[in-house]
């Protein structure tokens, strides 16, 4: 039976989990901010002309689309270090967005950015998270919980 893990999984069910699995689920969850932040670029021109509604749904459009640039740097070794964990029976939710935080920290050491917690962190957490659901979407057997 799948579930949704959120610590343990069965490592015994993970072990057929190949890297280009998640490597590929990786690839999903980098193109998503592309899609939402296109998404919120069209509503902003059509439906919003000005106003400080506008001014920030620009802002945060234009930093999805502009993500992937550099979001490709956490999530390949991310998805890498996803199916380690669910290997070693650690492939739960919890673990997944650790490994986000703790490969977003590490973007924000090398690239810069305002104290420990920096949008490197947060696209950390959150597109670790992405990746983790997309693969348990795409290979439910791999998340039997333990």
């Amino acid at each position: 039976m799948t579930g949704w893990p959120l610590l343990r999984n069965d490592s015994a069910a993970a072990a057929g989990l190949r890297a280009t699995n998640a490597l590929v689920s990786a690839l999903i969850a980098w193109a998503l901010p592309i899609a939402v932040g296109g998404v919120l670029m069209v509503f902003d021109v059509l439906f919003l002309r000005s106003g400080e509604t506008a001014t920030a749904l620009t802002g945060v459009s234009v930093v999805l689309l502009y993500s992937p640039v550099l979001t490709w740097i956490g999530l390949i070794p991310g998805a890498l270090m996803l199916v380690v964990l669910l290997r070693l029976g650690w492939g739960g939710l919890g673990p997944a967005l650790a490994v986000g935080l703790v490969l977003g920290w590490i973007a924000t050491l090398l690239f810069g950015g305002p104290g420990p917690v920096s949008l490197f962190t947060a696209f950390g957490i959150v597109l670790s998270g992405v990746t983790w659901m997309v693969l348990r979407l795409r290979r439910p057997g791999a998340f039997v919980a333990a």
